[in-house]
């Protein structure tokens, strides 16, 4: 009995939508939140927070994905990392308010959807990763760059602070004064006649 093999058909790279474009030259261009750039390309106001991660994580949206991986690669080409940028990203990194990433109060500490993070919010984040308890409760975990050491980094570039240098073993003084007086002596104006040079 022949057999009959399926012909496997390829699928059409599936197109942005208006509303998607939208949301992602908001996201990449304007500042604002994810669900922020959701809600100005015009998807409904009550979900726009899952609107804007499912944009940005679920497969079936791997084409929005692409276009903002893209458009963050441009971005960065065309602008590269100047020195003036490097300087900007620390002092980003050492003054940004922390609770831009969480929020706090006599419950508890949470810590604030990514869906709500401006683009420079989310630079601060050093890492993400899931914990499972003793009961197996998965909590999600966040850790923040380090903002003092981004601070000494910014004080030594703005020169206000100053690298100290430790000086070892011992000073033969006797011999420093002989050798600096070597080298003065032809700076010194002449004597009288007979007068005593510096002794070795």
């Amino acid at each position: 009995m022949a057999k009959h093999h399926r012909k496997r058909v390829a699928h059409p790279k599936r197109q942005l939508t208006v509303r998607q474009l939208r949301f992602v030259e908001e996201y990449c261009t304007a500042g604002c939140s994810a669900a922020e750039a959701a809600r100005r390309a015009g998807f409904s106001e009550k979900s726009a927070a899952k609107t804007a991660w499912d944009l940005l994580n679920e497969p079936r949206f791997a084409h929005v994905q692409a276009e903002f991986h893209r458009r963050q690669a441009e971005r960065a080409d065309r602008y590269g990392a100047s020195a003036d940028q490097v300087v900007a990203r620390f002092a980003h990194i050492a003054l940004t308010d922390i609770r831009e990433l969480i929020e706090w109060d006599a419950d508890g500490v949470r810590l604030r959807p990514s869906a709500e993070l401006t683009p420079e919010a989310a630079a601060l984040v050093g890492s993400v990763w899931v914990h499972c308890d003793s009961l197996g409760n998965q909590h999600i975990k966040m850790k923040p760059l380090d903002q003092l050491e981004a601070l000494k980094v910014l004080a030594k570039i703005r020169g206000l602070m100053k690298e100290q240098v430790e000086v070892t073993g011992q000073i033969d003084f006797e011999a420093a004064r002989k050798s600096l007086a070597r080298k003065l002596s032809p700076l010194q104006p002449d004597g009288p006649p007979g007068a005593p040079g510096e002794p070795d």
